[in-house]
C-alpha cells in the first residue's frame, strides 16, 4: 500500500495552489481546482485525473474553483466514454433490424449513471454547481455536494477493489472532516473551510513465516487470521490447534492523518487556534498520528510570530507551506518563477528561437526566497514535490520535479532541425516595417474544447495601445497566459482591459472571465464592458451571490443588440451610452454580431476600430457566407480551423470548420490576411495546408500558436515562417485521422442525428 501528498500547482503567474492526496486504496482527493488544473495533471508523471472522485475546496473564489467547471465536464465525458463504450455504434445501427431487447437497451442509455464526483467545502458550493446549468449539463454524471461542518465517512469504493470484494484495503480511504470558518471580504463575511483527512488504524502485517511455523495450512484460514479472527485446525498429528490472530499478525498501526488549513488573514488564524478539532491533534493518540499539516496562507501571515508559535504546538508533524495571494497585482514579485505548464513553456522557447518578436519567450517573475525555521520541519511547496505517507519507512519528502534537461535537449533539436537556417533566410528576405506598430494581437489559447499540454483553450487579446485592450473569447487561464506574455505593470495591464467579447456559451470560451473580473475588482477599477449572451449574465448574477469578489466589476451588454440592422436595439438610451463607451474607451466605431451555425447563441463579430481597421472573428462555427459578406475587405480575419482538410464529415458533425473552409470565407471577404486558430487538440502541431491554397492565395495565412504576437508589420513574416516551424513538428501518424473520417461518415448517415444530439 502507498499513500502520499502531491503538490500539483503553486502560486505562479498562471496557477494557484492545488494538491492531491492519494489514499492507500488508490483513490485520490483534489484540494482546490484553480485555472489550469487539468493541464497540470497532464504534466504530472503518474497522476491521473480519472482517479479523482472527491474534491475539497477551501474557499469559493476563482483561485480555487476557476478550473472546476472544466474539470467536471472532462470527468463526466470520460466517464461517459468508459461506461457507455462505443455507443455511437448504436446510433448507426439499423433500427428496423435491431432486436426488441437491443432497442430497449438503447432507450435506457440516457438514464444510465456513468459516474459521480463528491465536492466538499464551505456553504455556497451547491449554489455554484447549480449556476453552471446555464452553460453546461451532464445529466448522467452526478455531482454530490457536502457543505459546511461535518465528518464525512468514506462512501466510495476503490476501482481496484470492486472485483476483489472484501479486504482491509477496501476501508483504507480517507474520511473527511470539514471545519468551517469565516473570512471578511470587502466588509462581508464569507465561509471558508479547512480539512482533516484520516484513515482507520492500519491493519497489522500478516506474518506467513510465523503461520508456517505453527503449521497453519495456506488458504482460507490465513484470511480469517488477517481479519482478526481466531481459528482452530487439525495439525499433522490429527490434534486440534487453536491460533489467535495476534500470534501471526502484527499490532495495528495508527491511521494516517493529514490536515489542510486555509488561513487568508490573522482573524482566521485566531479561529484556527481556537478549533477544538485541531487542538485535539496536538498530542498524537494511540490511534492517530498527525503526519503532515498543509498550510495555504500568504507569506506575511506565515512568518508572523503568532503563526510560528501555533506550528510548534504540533511537534510531531511536518509542515508543507503553499504561499498564496488574494490578488495577483499585490503578489507578483514574490511568486514562484516556474510555470506548471512545462510542455507549453518548452514549445514557446523553441518557437522563440525562430523569431523572438513573433514568438516571444515566456515572461518570468522575480522569485523571492523565504527563510523558515529549520527546527520546525517546514517544507516550501514546489511543483512536483511528493510527501510520502505510506510505507511508513519512506515517510517524508521525495522531490520529483522534472529536470531542465528537457529544455537543453529541445534547444539542441531546434539547432539540428534546420529551422533556424530556414527562418533566417525568410526574415532576411522580408521587408517588414521597423516602426512601432499601431496594434497587436496576442493569442492566449489556440486549442479547441479541452486544454492540452501544447495549447490552451480559446483566447485572443487585441491591444489597440497599452491602455486599451479588448479580449475576444476568454477561456480558462486567459489572464495567466497574458501575464506570461506581457512585460507591463500588472495594475496598468488589468486596467487596460476595457472589454471582453464572448462568442458562444461553450465553457472553453468563457471560463477565464471570473479571474479577470475578480482581479480588476480587487484593484477598484471601473467596470469593464462584457459583451455576451443572456445565459452568461444569469450565471454571473448567481455566482456573485456566493463570491462577492466580482460584484460591480462589469457592465453587461447583450451581443444580440449588435445584430445587423438592429442599430443597438430598442432601449435606445442605454445602447447609445454603450456605443459612446466603446468609442471612448477603445476607439470602436462599429461592432456587428452575426449569428453562425454552431450552437444556440453562437455569434461571429466584425469590429471597426480607429487606427486599426476592420477585425473579423468567427468564434466557433461552420463556414458562414453571412459572416463573409458582413466584413468585406477586412484587415484581419481570425477564423477557427478545428479540422484538417479531408475531415469535412467530422467538421459537419461537430459544427466546426476545416482549414480549407476557413480560407474560403477569407477569400469571399477579400481579407487582407487570415489567422487560423482553435485547432483540434488531437493535432497539437501545424495542420496541413493544401498545395492549391499555398499557391493561389496572395493573402498571408498564419497558423496561430499560444503566445504568438502579431502586428500589421509581422503578419506576412509569420505566414512565411510556417515552413520553418514545420521542421520543429514532424508529421504524425494519420491512422487516427482516417478512423475519425469513417466514424463521422457512419454517424452522418443517421436520419435526424443533429436533432437527437440537441444540435438544432
Amino acid at each position: 500500500m502507498t499513500s502520499s501528498v502531491n503538490v500539483l500547482t503553486t502560486a505562479t503567474l498562471d496557477s494557484t495552489p492545488s494538491l492531491l492526496i492519494s489514499a492507500p486504496n488508490g483513490e485520490k482527493i483534489l484540494i482546490n481546482c484553480g485555472e489550469g488544473c487539468q493541464r497540470a495533471f497532464l504534466e504530472a508523471p503518474g497522476l491521473k485525473l480519472k482517479s479523482v472522485n472527491r474534491i475539497c475546496l477551501t474557499h469559493l473564489h476563482p483561485t480555487s474553483i476557476g478550473g472546476l467547471p472544466g474539470l467536471l465536464l472532462t470527468t463526466a465525458d470520460a466517464a461517459d466514454a468508459a461506461i457507455l463504450g462505443q455507443k455511437q455504434i448504436r446510433l448507426n445501427r439499423d433500427k428496423t433490424t435491431a432486436s426488441p431487447e437491443t432497442q430497449e437497451t438503447d432507450r435506457r442509455i440516457p438514464s444510465i449513471k456513468t459516474g459521480e464526483m463528491q465536492i466538499y467545502g464551505p456553504q455556497g458550493i451547491q449554489g455554484f454547481v447549480h449556476s453552471l446549468r446555464h452553460f453546461m449539463r451532464r445529466d448522467r454524471f452526478e455531482t454530490k455536494v457536502y457543505e459546511g461542518d461535518g465528518m464525512f465517512a468514506n462512501t466510495t469504493i476503490s476501482r481496484k477493489r470492486k472485483k476483489a470484494g472484501t479486504g482491509p484495503e477496501k476501508a483504507l480511504n480517507f474520511n473527511i472532516h470539514t471545519l468551517s470558518f469565516r473570512h471578511c471580504v470587502r466588509d462581508q463575511f464569507v465561509p471558508i473551510s479547512s480539512f482533516i483527512f484520516s484513515t482507520p488504524p492500519l491493519v497489522g502485517k500478516f506474518r506467513p513465516d510465523q503461520a508456517a511455523e505453527l503449521g497453519i495450512p495456506k488458504g482460507p484460514l490465513y484470511a480469517q487470521l488477517k481479519q482478526g479472527q481466531s481459528i482452530t485446525f487439525m495439525n499433522s498429528e490429527g490434534k486440534p490447534v487453536t491460533v489467535h490472530s495476534h500470534q501471526v499478525v502484527d499490532p495495528d498501526l495508527p491511521g494516517i492523518t493529514v490536515v489542510v488549513v486555509y488561513c487568508p488573514s490573522k482573524e482566521v488564524l485566531d479561529q484556527l487556534q481556537g478549533s477544538n478539532d485541531l487542538n485535539a491533534l496536538q498530542d498524537s493518540g494511540a490511534n492517530t498520528v498527525l503526519d503532515v499539516m498543509v498550510h495555504i496562507t500568504k507569506q506575511e501571515i506565515f512568518v508572523e510570530k503568532q503563526y510560528r508559535q501555533w506550528l510548534k504546538s504540533f511537534p510531531e508533524a511536518d509542515h508543507l507551506w503553499f504561499d498564496t495571494y488574494e490578488n495577483i497585482a499585490s503578489k507578483h514579485k514574490n511568486l514562484s518563477d516556474e510555470s506548471p505548464f512545462m510542455a507549453a513553456s518548452l514549445g514557446a522557447t523553441m518557437r522563440s528561437m525562430i523569431h523572438e518578436h513573433i514568438y516571444p519567450p515566456q515572461i518570468s517573475c522575480e522569485e523571492n526566497s523565504v527563510n523558515v525555521d529549520s527546527d520546525q520541519r517546514v517544507i516550501v511547496a514546489k511543483r512536483g514535490l511528493e510527501y510520502v505517507l505510506l510505507p511508513r519507512g519512506k515517510r517524508g519528502i521525495h522531490d520529483t520535479i522534472l529536470a531542465r534537461e528537457d529544455f537543453i535537449e529541445a534547444i539542441d533539436f531546434v539547432k539540428k532541425s534546420g529551422a533556424l537556417e530556414a527562418a533566417a533566410k525568410i526574415t532576411s528576405e522580408s521587408h517588414s516595417s521597423p516602426q512601432k506598430s499601431s496594434y497587436e494581437i496576442l493569442f492566449t489559447g489556440t486549442g479547441s474544447a479541452l486544454p492540452c499540454k501544447h495549447r490552451n483553450v480559446s483566447g485572443i487579446c487585441l491591444t489597440i495601445d497599452e491602455s486599451k485592450r479588448i479580449i475576444l473569447d476568454c477561456g480558462e487561464g486567459t489572464l495567466g497566459q497574458i501575464l506570461r506574455s506581457k512585460r507591463q505593470n500588472i495594475y496598468s495591464l488589468l486596467e487596460s482591459i476595457q472589454a471582453i467579447w464572448i462568442s458562444h456559451p461553450h465553457a472553453d470560451h468563457h471560463l477565464g472571465i471570473l479571474r479577470i473580473l475578480s482581479e480588476r475588482r480587487a484593484l477598484s477599477l471601473e467596470p469593464l464592458l462584457l459583451i455576451a449572451f443572456p445565459s452568461l449574465f444569469k450565471f454571473l448574477s448567481e455566482y456573485e451571490r456566493i463570491d462577492p469578489s466580482i460584484r460591480n466589476s462589469y457592465l453587461d451588454v447583450d451581443c444580440r443588440e449588435f445584430l445587423k440592422g438592429k442599430a443597438f436595439g430598442g432601449q435606445e438610451m442605454r445602447h447609445n451610452e454603450t456605443r459612446k463607451l466603446l468609442l471612448s474607451r477603445l476607439g470602436i466605431t462599429s461592432i456587428c454580431s452575426i449569428p453562425v451555425t454552431h450552437c444556440r447563441d453562437a455569434f461571429a463579430v466584425v469590429i471597426d476600430i480607429e487606427r486599426v481597421g476592420r477585425i473579423a472573428y468567427s468564434g466557433d462555427c461552420r463556414p458562414s457566407m453571412q459572416f463573409a459578406d458582413a466584413a468585406p475587405d477586412c484587415n484581419i480575419l481570425i477564423h477557427e480551423a478545428t479540422f484538417e482538410d479531408g475531415m469535412e464529415e467530422e467538421a459537419v458533425l461537430k459544427r466546426h470548420s476545416t482549414v480549407g473552409e476557413a480560407l474560403s470565407v477569407a477569400r469571399r471577404m477579400r481579407a487582407k490576411s487570415v489567422i487560423l486558430t482553435h485547432f483540434s487538440q488531437r493535432y497539437p502541431k501545424i495542420p496541413r495546408l493544401q498545395q492549391s491554397s499555398q499557391d493561389s492565395d496572395e493573402m498571408p495565412i498564419v497558423f496561430a500558436f499560444d503566445y504568438i504576437r502579431l502586428t500589421p508589420a509581422t503578419i506576412s513574416v509569420a505566414a512565411k515562417l510556417t515552413a520553418s516551424l514545420r521542421l520543429l513538428y514532424p508529421e504524425e501518424d494519420k491512422t487516427k485521422t482516417e478512423d475519425s473520417k469513417v466514424n463521422a461518415k457512419e454517424i452522418l448517415s443517421i436520419p435526424g442525428i443533429f436533432a437527437q444530439n440537441k444540435l438544432l
